[in-house]
């Protein structure tokens, strides 16, 4: 085919015209489609090729400029704040000081307080948003766990905010960034 099409142009400076303006159009087309990833949490040892729940959520969090959503059902925080779940909680919270507006909307309130026992001293907090209670049925609940960051890259998980959720359980997720 391109045998053909070098045979069937006028010329060749034609030729390299047409062919510069379908790599550019390709490249455009290209910058448009949003880039999809899958972050997994595993037990054990990592494993070359994928990436981890934790480091593709911190990497998010890492490099936002303006704002955070976290919805999730569970926070939980060590003692040490030194598990993957604090050093996550510990990012959000470099990130507010930055100036990113950071919104929680969680299951109950026993996880604002985790997460406000970690949240580094004197940085605004971020808006907290609770589910309510059901008086007919206990069981309702915020079970999504997602993260978004600056509108254009989002994370949806099953990984709850927690050690099992990031180092121990088997859980999956999909990232995408690009446009909304």
């Amino acid at each position: 085919q391109y045998k053909d099409a070098a045979l069937a142009a006028p010329n060749a400076g034609d030729l390299v015209l047409a062919l510069r303006i379908a790599a550019a159009s390709l490249g455009k087309a290209a910058e448009n489609q949003p880039y999809i990833e899958v972050a997994w949490t595993y037990p054990g040892q990592s494993r070359s090729g994928l990436r981890t729940t934790g480091g593709v959520v911190r990497e998010m969090i890492d490099a936002s400029l303006r704002s955070i959503l976290v919805v999730g059902y569970a926070v939980t925080v060590d003692s040490q704040f030194a598990r993957l779940a604090s050093q996550t909680i510990a990012a959000m919270s470099r990130a507010a000081e930055r100036g990113v507006a950071v919104t929680v909307v969680l299951h109950r309130l026993a996880n604002r307080n985790a997460i406000t026992r970690a949240w580094r001293a004197g940085v605004p907090r971020p808006d907290f948003y609770t589910w309510p209670p059901d008086n007919e049925d206990g069981m309702t609940s915020i079970h999504a766990k997602l993260l978004v960051v600056d509108r254009r890259d989002a994370l949806v998980t099953s990984a709850n905010l927690t050690r099992h959720g990031f180092e121990k359980n088997l859980e999956m997720g999909v990232r995408v960034t690009g446009a909304p």
